[in-house]
């Protein structure tokens, strides 16, 4: 009864996950899903190692032990834990990703349905938004085990939460959970959080003061398990991730102005403000891997004071110029990636729509919905560029805000997609 009753939205369903599963088959058919490759593989080894070690031995650690090690901080926790659980069902690599495929897939619908249930949607006006599932960024990591497209995922799920409940006293601390979530989960998008929940904070400060800082206290505790454990583990101060100090020092050194580029930025050398600001530490071989990024991180303040304020300025405005162009600095020869062009080209659009419908129309002019969607890109443009400032971005980290951006650029066009799907259907009944 029910597949006959919503027959239309499976069979889109259905058709919109032929792209996905293309992908994955071909992958299987290279032999990317073997141990040989995808313990192989950089960054999605580290993930894997990190999660097979939690399924056997309960233990954050990347060596096959139950000995904590600090290398494996250089990963955020949320995902190692979800493919740990995955691992609990199968050691299959195949099975792996099929695994992270329907997680994801249950996670953006039940995103969608969520939101259907709230506004009272129909599923012919839900339709448009399965267009979330050919996002080509989002699918480019979906079939790798890299934390991008769950993150895009979660970052799908805070957008409905803060649309949904926003200004509800029900179901708000949903949206400080998932906002945790988020932020352990790829902490590039702190910025964002953080501007997201001060809007958040803004909109209810009035008539929940209480509850807003019941949920302030909230995340900061939630936030703070993490870094607590690293520091009471390695006794070593709190940290999110060991990967700190590299990071900062990739964004700030001498190369950037001339060099930095949206595609490869997490390829520029973290120990390059070392040979200009040597650390008495010069054996960095025998450092452990928080002691070594400690260097960086040091070197690179040194580095930043070292320059004025124009260069500063330069340094900043090279990376804010790259992060938000929508076209690859360096050649980019997949599929995937040349289709993503026109996606991030309209989302410079919502950029400049959302701006738009702030600053002229404001909340009293906008539906509900449309208000709190114009707030979350705002929320996505500070986060965006405070980061790229702060470190740096690029297409790669940028792709968490995918699925977002995209739901958010259907939403406050839907009036209007809805008429064309209804004009296109009149046409083909005639």
């Amino acid at each position: 009864m029910f597949f006959k009753k919503h027959v239309f939205i499976i069979l889109c369903v259905l058709v919109f996950l032929i792209p996905k599963a293309y992908y994955v088959y071909s992958a299987y058919k290279t032999n990317h899903y073997t141990k040989e490759k995808v313990y192989n593989s950089g960054d999605e080894t580290h993930y894997l190692k990190i999660g097979k070690n939690l399924s056997k031995h309960w233990v954050y650690s990347d060596n096959d032990s139950n000995i904590p090690t600090e290398h494996a901080t250089w990963r955020p926790p949320i995902w190692p834990f979800v493919l740990a659980l995955f691992y609990v069902i199968t050691h299959n690599i195949f099975g792996l990703i099929l695994l992270k495929a329907l997680l994801e897939l249950g996670v953006i619908l039940g995103a969608l349905l969520l939101f259907k249930k709230h506004f009272k949607y129909s599923f012919f006006q839900l339709a448009p938004f399965l267009v979330l599932l050919l996002e080509p960024q989002y699918i480019k990591y979906s079939i790798t085990f890299l934390s991008e497209s769950i993150t895009a995922c979660l970052l799908l799920v805070l957008t409905v939460f803060f649309i949904v409940y926003a200004q509800r006293k029900k179901f708000s601390t949903l949206i400080i959970v998932c906002s945790a979530l988020v932020v352990l989960c790829h902490p590039v998008s702190v910025f964002f959080v953080g501007a997201l929940l001060l809007f958040y904070g803004l909109i209810n400060i009035r008539k929940h003061t209480i509850q807003v800082l019941f949920h302030s206290i909230l995340f900061i505790v939630l936030m703070a398990i993490w870094p607590i454990r690293n520091s009471e583990t390695f006794d070593k101060g709190l940290y999110l991730t060991a990967s700190q100090g590299a990071v900062l020092s990739k964004g700030w050194n001498k190369n950037v102005i001339n060099n930095f580029n949206n595609v490869d930025g997490d390829l520029a050398n973290e120990a390059l403000n070392l040979t200009d600001f040597p650390s008495e530490q010069i054996d960095l071989e025998n450092l452990s891997i928080l002691d070594r990024n400690l260097m960086y991180k040091e070197s690179t303040i040194k580095f930043i004071a070292s320059i004025d304020l124009n260069e500063k300025l330069a340094l900043m405005f090279t990376k804010v110029k790259a992060n938000f162009n929508p076209l690859p600095m360096l050649k980019k020869d997949t599929f995937l990636d040349r289709i993503a062009i026109p996606f991030r080209i309209f989302y410079l659009f919502i950029f400049a729509q959302a701006l738009y419908l702030l600053m002229f129309k404001g909340k009293s002019g906008l539906k509900e919905e449309i208000f709190h969607s114009c707030l979350v890109v705002l929320a996505i443009i500070i986060g965006q560029g405070i980061m790229s400032i702060y470190a740096y971005t690029g297409l790669r980290f940028n792709s968490i805000y995918g699925l977002a951006l995209l739901f958010m650029g259907i939403l406050i066009n839907l009036d209007f997609l809805n008429k064309q799907l209804s004009t296109l259907l009149i046409k083909i009944n005639q």
